[in-house]
C-alpha cells in the first residue's frame, strides 16, 4: 500500500459505525483507521423505516403523530450525520484547536491526507477506557470524572455545542491522567434557548417546586393535555435534589438510581400528558449518557457549586 506499511487486520476497538485499527505509516507512525462497516448506508435506512414503524406505537400513549414524525427525524438525522466521516474529521481539528491549551484533554489529530469517505486516520494516543477506571485509583478517577465534568460544562455553555455519542469506549485516560476523547461523528448544536429552558426546568425542580416545573416543561413542549402529573413531578423533585445539595455529592450513591427507577412506571403512566420534546432529544439522550459515565467513575463532585451561576445565568431574561 503506498500509504501504509502495515495494517492490523484484527480491530482493536469498535465504533458505532465501523471497526478500529491500528496501522504504521511508511515513516514508522502509529496511527487508528476507523473504517465504515461497507453498505452501511444502506443498511441504517432500512433499519429506520423499522424503527418508524415501531414509533408509531407511541399513539398508543397518545402521543400524537407530528411529534411522532418529529422525534424520527431528529433521530435519524443524528445516526445519519455519523456516518460523514469527512464531517468527523473536521469537528477532531475544530476541537483540538479549540482545546489545544486545556492541560487536561487531549484530542487525537485528524490525517486528513489519509482520510476518506469511509476511512478516517488519526494519530494513536494511547489510554485506558473509561469503563476500565472503575478498578484504578480514587485520585485519577476523580481527575478524569472533574476534567469530564468541566469540558461538558464548557461544551454547553461557552460553545453551544455537545458531543453527542457519551459511550463509555469513546473516552480513555492517558498516562498523565488526562481525559482523552477519541470519537467525535456526533456532535450536536445547543441553541441558547434550549439550554435556558432546560436549566429553568432544573431551577423548579431543585425549588421542588412542581408548578414551576410543568410551566417549563409547557415551555419546552413536554407537556400536553389537561391535568398536570404534580405528584410525579414532586416525587422526581425528591430523587434528584439531593445531587444538588450543597458539597461533594457521590454519583456511585445506589439510593438516588433506585429511586429514578422506581418513578418508571408511573412516568409512563403519564405519558398521555408528557411527551419528549423532539429538538431536545439528542440533548436529552447525551447528557444522560454523560452522566452515567460519571457514576462509572464515582465521580463526587459539588454540583451545587457548579450549578448556581449557571442558574443565575438562566433566571436573566
Amino acid at each position: 500500500d503506498k500509504h501504509f506499511h502495515s495494517i492490523e487486520e484484527r480491530p482493536f476497538a469498535s465504533a458505532s459505525m465501523g471497526q478500529v485499527h491500528k496501522a504504521v505509516t511508511h515513516d514508522g507512525e502509529t496511527v487508528v483507521l476507523k473504517v465504515q462497516y461497507p453498505g452501511l448506508a444502506e443498511v441504517l435506512e432500512s433499519d429506520l423505516k423499522q424503527v418508524k414503524r415501531i414509533m408509531g406505537l407511541g399513539r398508543w400513549f397518545k402521543v400524537p403523530q407530528a411529534r411522532l414524525d418529529a422525534l424520527f427525524e431528529e433521530l435519524a438525522a443524528g445516526l445519519r450525520d455519523e456516518l460523514d466521516y469527512h464531517a468527523e474529521a473536521q469537528a477532531l481539528a475544530r476541537y483540538r484547536e479549540r482545546y489545544l491549551s486545556n492541560p487536561a484533554l487531549v484530542i487525537p489529530e485528524p490525517l486528513f491526507e489519509l482520510s476518506g469517505q469511509h476511512v478516517l486516520a488519526m494519530r494513536y494516543v494511547g489510554g485506558t477506557p473509561l469503563r476500565e477506571l472503575e478498578s484504578a485509583d480514587d485520585a485519577t478517577r476523580q481527575q478524569v470524572a472533574v476534567a469530564l465534568a468541566d469540558w461538558i460544562t464548557e461544551e454547553l455553555f461557552t460553545y453551544r455545542e455537545l458531543h453527542a455519542d457519551p459511550h463509555a469506549g469513546n473516552f480513555a485516560c492517558d498516562e498523565q491522567g488526562r481525559l482523552v476523547i477519541y470519537d467525535l461523528g456526533a456532535v450536536i448544536p445547543v441553541p441558547e434557548a434550549h439550554l435556558k429552558a432546560m436549566m429553568q426546568l432544573l431551577d423548579a425542580t431543585l425549588a421542588q417546586d412542581p408548578m414551576a416545573m410543568d410551566d417549563a416543561l409547557m415551555k419546552m413542549g413536554g407537556r400536553q393535555g389537561q391535568g398536570a402529573p404534580l405528584a410525579l413531578y414532586k416525587e422526581s423533585a425528591e430523587c434528584i435534589t439531593p445531587l444538588f445539595a450543597p458539597g461533594e455529592q457521590d454519583f456511585s450513591d445506589v439510593r438516588v438510581h433506585r429511586r429514578l427507577r422506581e418513578l418508571t412506571p408511573k412516568v409512563w403512566a403519564a405519558m398521555d400528558r408528557l411527551q419528549p420534546p423532539a429538538d431536545t432529544l439528542l440533548l436529552s439522550r447525551a447528557l444522560n449518557g454523560h452522566y452515567w459515565n460519571l457514576v462509572r467513575l464515582r465521580a463526587r463532585l459539588d454540583m451545587h457549586e457548579r450549578t448556581q451561576p449557571l442558574l443565575a445565568w438562566a433566571r436573566t431574561p
